[in-house]
């Protein structure tokens, strides 16, 4: 069993989200903290997708977009900023697989910990999130250029999360992710969007329903890589057992490679997809929390 120092982050991450700075308070404690990560390495807290609890990646469906961007920008012409791109593939999404199968397997949930209201329930195949605290509330979203800067300047560190995780990429995949990011994350593209404009992609396609509101603060401890077929973490059962003092990012892996093969034409361009939207979701947690936030694989 890895100890506390090994499964943290560590020094690549960037950001300010983790149980460093509560712990050091007194507000959560370290058992607690070992507590949590223990039993969500196990079942208990995991469910079945379907539509109270759709699949999770960064920035809900948003995590699509930016790995159509990262590879072939199948649903981008030159010049369109990150929110023209979004609008048209949720749009296709919209048109083309809002179906009960489509939602088990397209992201629609944020990896955010936090939670909306309880009788909050999307029925839509493309979905979002912002907060109390205001539009641009999703994190994902409105650090689009930080995140892309982060994969220019760690690249290597990101593809070794992944590696160690099975995740096999090749050079010349890396290459490519490391190149568009560094494209796209240039002032001089005109492609990133603020989090205010990229909320608005979601509305003007599926209305203010796809958007849920996210209540509280960030009081993640552990960011969990769910492997799983078919389960997505319980962010209300976790709630409900240790109220929000405890909360955890989560990746549904699974459903993740079959929605990158949804917006594909190719096996190829299907992989490269899913790879680039690992790089987009890693690199988006590594920006947003700080190193001691810890990690469960699954």
């Amino acid at each position: 069993m890895p100890s506390a120092q090994q499964d943290q982050l560590g020094s690549v991450a960037i950001g300010t989200i983790g149980p460093s700075a509560r712990v050091g308070s007194g507000e959560i404690t370290h058992d607690m903290v070992d507590e949590v990560v223990q039993r969500l390495k196990g079942d208990e807290f995991y469910t079945e997708i379907g539509n109270e609890f759709g699949p999770c990646a960064a920035g809900g469906t948003f995590t699509l977009v930016v790995a159509d961007a990262l590879t072939t920008n199948r649903f981008r012409e030159d010049g369109e900023t990150a929110a023209d791109h979004a609008q048209k593939l949720y749009a296709w999404l919209l048109e083309h697989k809002n179906d009960e199968e489509s939602r088990r397997i397209i992201p629609r949930v944020c990896i955010d910990g936090r939670s909306p209201g309880d009788q909050y329930v999307n029925n839509s195949v493309i979905g979002g999130h912002d907060d109390e605290h205001g539009e641009d509330g999703c994190g994902a979203q409105k650090n689009l250029g930080p995140i892309l800067a982060f994969i220019v300047e760690h690249g290597d560190g990101v593809r070794q999360f992944l590696e160690e995780r099975g995740i096999q990429i090749s050079d010349r995949m890396h290459t490519t992710i490391v190149a568009q990011s560094t494209t796209l994350s240039s002032p001089q593209s005109g492609y990133i969007s603020t989090g205010t404009e990229l909320r608005g992609a979601f509305v003007a396609v599926g209305g203010e329903g796809v958007v849920a509101r996210l209540r509280g603060l960030h009081n993640e401890i552990v960011g969990v890589v769910n492997t799983e077929e078919g389960k997505t973490l319980n962010r209300k059962r976790l709630r409900e057992v240790y109220s929000d003092a405890y909360e955890a990012f989560d990746i549904d892996v699974a459903p993740l490679k079959k929605a990158t093969a949804a917006i594909s034409l190719t096996e190829e361009e299907a992989e490269q997809k899913f790879v680039a939207a690992l790089y987009y979701n890693v690199a988006t947690t590594l920006v947003l929390a700080e190193p001691s936030l810890r990690t469960v694989d699954r």
